[in-house]
């Protein structure tokens, strides 16, 4: 009997036996397991086992078997290996109708696999397990759009009909990028000419937007230029969730991390985490009223604040956080807060993924604020040159705030040539 059917032949017996244990531990195991829990998926694969030892199974067949009864019965299914995403392969998997699925490989190039679930309710099933360890109700044609997170960070996208004409599942993975100094220049989304101009730009501790569109890599570029800060400096991070993790890549350094809740907002958080003596304050997501506060940190006490952005455009960025201030119910001029969030986040890094799927930084820009008019403008400092596939250094810090930050912070002589380089005069050394 081949594989396939034994686990036909066992599956039922297997799922017959377990719905007969009783009790907690063993409910909230089940509840957990597609949850990216380890403990419970270890718990009910050794529980199959036990059952198929007793038929007189062993050996690497028994261990085979467990793990595939307990994919189809309590797992994923057919793309339960794709998230466990072991060898870090992949970025998202999605999932349109049982018989399509596709995933977004770690070079960022799409692919549809020769793989389907056996039927629409197979499908339904694996997307009800999916959500259903998130404490939220039951998916179904009442409640038909849902989002989720699962334990090990997965976020999770799902939708039924009738809301979706067919059923739909998108797991966005977080663990296929390692983001470094070498993979960030082998894979040609930055050059050593822009690492060492950013290392020299972060002494005089400016408050940074990474936009972008969706899916871009933002959260793996902040993680980068967050390494590159004094590891000296405690550092504060705010999420709408915990997809940064920051402590999974930095170790050693003195993080707090918060996430909003039913209890406390953004907002709310942001307030409290200003009390807690950081350095650097970091915003996973701008989005809605705590811009206002991380506008005032910037411009104020804590001039290093990170942030994250849905912006394509560096001049808009200012127009985008201003809509939001104004859509929280603060009357304010609007040119005025456009000039007021461009002081508070003058430098901007952009990520683009080109046709092929490649991920880069294609811009690097400053918004020099001018004091007198109460306007700005955007100052182009690295481009991608799409003809010649190339990056390009194109400027140098105009910014009055900016220059003082280098007299501020004791930058020597040649670092400020660096920073402040004109393209139509000199070339400048790359030191890393």
């Amino acid at each position: 009997m081949d594989l396939q059917d034994e686990l036909k032949s066992y599956r039922k017996i297997v799922r017959k036996e377990l719905d007969e244990y009783e009790g907690e531990e063993h409910s909230e195991m089940i509840f957990r397991c597609c949850s990216g829990d380890q403990q419970a998926e270890d718990y009910m694969i050794r529980a199959i086992r036990e059952i198929l030892a007793k038929y007189g199974m062993e050996g690497e067949r028994l261990e085979t078997l467990s793990y595939e009864i307990y994919k189809k019965e309590y797992g994923l299914s057919v793309i339960h290996d794709l998230v466990a995403n072991r060898k870090k392969q992949y970025n998202n998997i999605e999932c349109i109708g049982y018989d399509w699925i596709e995933v977004e490989k770690s070079n960022g190039l799409w692919e549809r696999l020769d793989l389907s679930f056996e039927d629409e309710k197979e499908f339904e099933e694996v997307i009800r397990r999916a959500i259903q360890h998130d404490n939220k109700p039951d998916i179904n044609t009442e409640n038909s759009l849902m989002e989720s997170k699962r334990v090990s960070g997965e976020r999770i996208t799902a939708g039924v009909r009738p809301s979706c004409y067919e059923n739909y599942l998108f797991i966005k993975l977080f663990s296929s990028f390692t983001p470094s100094e070498e993979s960030y220049i082998s894979s040609g989304a930055l050059t050593e000419e822009m690492i060492s101009f950013t290392k020299i730009l972060f002494k005089i501790l400016p408050a940074i937007a990474i936009i972008g569109g969706i899916n871009r890599g933002k959260s793996s570029f902040l993680k980068y230029l967050v390494s590159l800060l004094n590891p000296k400096f405690k550092i504060g991070t705010l999420e709408p969730d915990f997809e940064v993790k920051l402590q999974e890549l930095l170790k050693d350094r003195n993080i707090i991390s918060l996430q909003e809740s039913s209890q406390f907002d953004l907002l709310a958080c942001f307030k409290w985490l200003l009390r807690t003596n950081r350095d650097v304050i970091i915003v996973g997501e701008a989005r809605g009223a705590e811009i206002n506060e991380a506008g005032k940190a910037s411009r104020r006490g804590i001039g290093c604040t990170f942030l994250t952005a849905h912006v394509i455009d560096p001049e808009s960025l200012p127009e985008e956080f201003a809509q939001m201030h104004l859509e929280n119910g603060i009357p304010m001029d609007i040119d005025f807060l456009m000039y007021r969030y461009a002081k508070a986040f003058p430098i901007t890094y952009r990520i683009r993924q080109l046709e092929g799927g490649r991920r880069i930084i294609d811009d690097i820009s400053e918004l020099v604020a001018d004091r007198r008019s109460r306007t700005y403008y955007r100052n182009p400092l690295f481009i991608w040159d799409p003809k010649t596939k190339e990056h390009k250094r194109v400027g140098g810090i105009k910014g009055e705030d900016q220059r003082m930050r280098m007299d501020y912070y004791n930058l020597t002589e040649e670092e400020k040539e660096q920073l402040l380089y004109d393209p139509e005069k000199k070339k400048i050394k790359v030191a890393l």
